[in-house]
């Protein structure tokens, strides 16, 4: 039966009423999180690291006021996998004191490491490096703020 034009909504998506976003995504958390228990360590781990290449994603789109560093990430996997920083260091051949001036942001993440990482946690080695990008341009444009206004394409061809 078909309804007329004029006639008034009764029923459908917009008629009814409707949760608050905190409620749906209350509700989505729970269902994601029951299917998740029914999977296996391996794809749930797979879900986890997943879910922090996507925050780490973000981190390097986004305007941010909170910095985090490629050791935060680095913390955030061992942490998701039960790795302790000892065990991790000595598999990948660092000494446990290189590591720690990686994870606490006082030693640049390089090459290599990046490509490790990668290959372990499946993230790009890219975007491992983009975080530590973003973070050197941030502190770079804080320092030289002043400095970076007297350069115009304007004042250059003018």
């Amino acid at each position: 039966m078909k309804r007329k034009i004029d006639e008034p909504l009764t029923s459908g998506a917009l008629t009814g009423e409707h949760n608050d976003a905190k409620d749906e995504r209350k509700e989505l958390q729970a269902f994601i999180l029951n299917r998740k228990k029914k999977l296996s360590v391996e794809k749930q781990l797979e879900i986890e690291f997943l879910a922090i290449r996507l925050r780490m994603d973000e981190y390097v789109s986004a305007e941010n006021f909170q910095t985090y560093t490629v050791g935060d990430f680095i913390k955030e996997c061992l942490n998701v996998a039960k790795i302790r920083q000892n065990k991790f260091a000595e598999y990948i051949g660092l000494k446990p004191s290189n590591l720690s001036n990686v994870l606490n942001g006082n030693r640049p993440l390089n090459y290599e490491f990046a490509l490790i990482l990668a290959k372990i946690f499946n993230i790009s080695p890219m975007l491992w490096l983009e975080v530590q990008m973003k973070n050197e341009l941030e502190k770079i444009i804080e320092l030289k703020q002043t400095n970076l206004t007297n350069y115009s394409l304007d004042d250059l061809v003018g």
